[in-house]
């Protein structure tokens, strides 16, 4: 106890002895190879329900401790995985890109 309030307490022409300096360990000279996992692409959408229905989605994500994004993320889910069960794959198709430039510089 009397070397953490010394130095507050001495006299000023007694200094307490410094500390070294530390010394931090040298990091790695191979660059780390551990890869991060790409986060899902996700999209924000916008709809309109029944506020009847809008308010037991909310009850449920309450009682299931949950989220409201949840209880549709797995509804929809699901909704897919029956359909495609029953009527074959949904074909998905690619979004366009690269196009701008000529779409840019078509001349009329």
């Amino acid at each position: 106890m009397d070397n953490l309030i010394g130095g507050l307490t001495a006299p000023t022409s007694e200094a307490p002895t410094p500390t070294p300096p530390r010394v931090h360990p040298t990091p790695k000279e191979e660059p780390s190879k551990r890869v991060r996992p790409k986060k899902p692409e996700v999209e924000q959408v916008t709809m309109l329900l029944d506020k009847q229905l809008m308010m037991k989605v909310r009850a449920l994500a309450y009682q299931e401790s949950s989220t409201v994004k949840d209880i549709f993320r797995v509804s929809v889910s699901n909704f897919i995985d029956n359909y495609e069960a029953r009527y074959g794959k949904l074909p998905v198709a690619k979004p366009r890109s690269g196009g701008i430039e000529a779409l840019a510089n078509q001349q009329e």
